[in-house]
């Protein structure tokens, strides 16, 4: 058995987030990956949808769907940690769309490599 690995992908890194943009991260293979984590923050005044969304093939995603649901920005700072446990797909990546507002955008991905 291999040593447990921890790899850190940087998504966004104070990424100035303003009108009506969406922005998308590169997609992150995460295939013999395990118990996926993403730290998220919001510095600002905008508000919008922030959405983990996956692929097998690298040009279709999808979003995932979370329960409780990702909280989104509503005009003031923000940050939390969303998991992902076992997440059966070949890409991630992270999709912001700001409806209103300005700001800036970190989004760090941690994994866990078993392999």
């Amino acid at each position: 058995m291999g040593a447990t690995r921890f790899n850190v992908f940087t998504q966004f890194s104070s990424q100035a987030v303003t009108g009506t943009n969406t922005y998308t991260s590169s997609p992150t293979n995460i295939n013999q990956q395990h118990n996926i984590g993403i730290q998220v923050n919001f510095t600002g005044t905008m508000s919008g949808t922030f959405s983990v969304i996956c692929s097998n093939d690298g040009v279709n995603y999808t979003d995932l769907t979370f329960n409780p649901a990702i909280t989104q920005p509503s005009g003031s700072n923000l940050g939390y940690l969303i998991s992902c446990q076992q997440v059966p797909f070949y890409y991630l990546a992270v999709q912001y769309v700001n409806s209103s507002g300005s700001g800036t955008l970190t989004s760090i991905l941690t994994s866990k490599d078993l392999s």
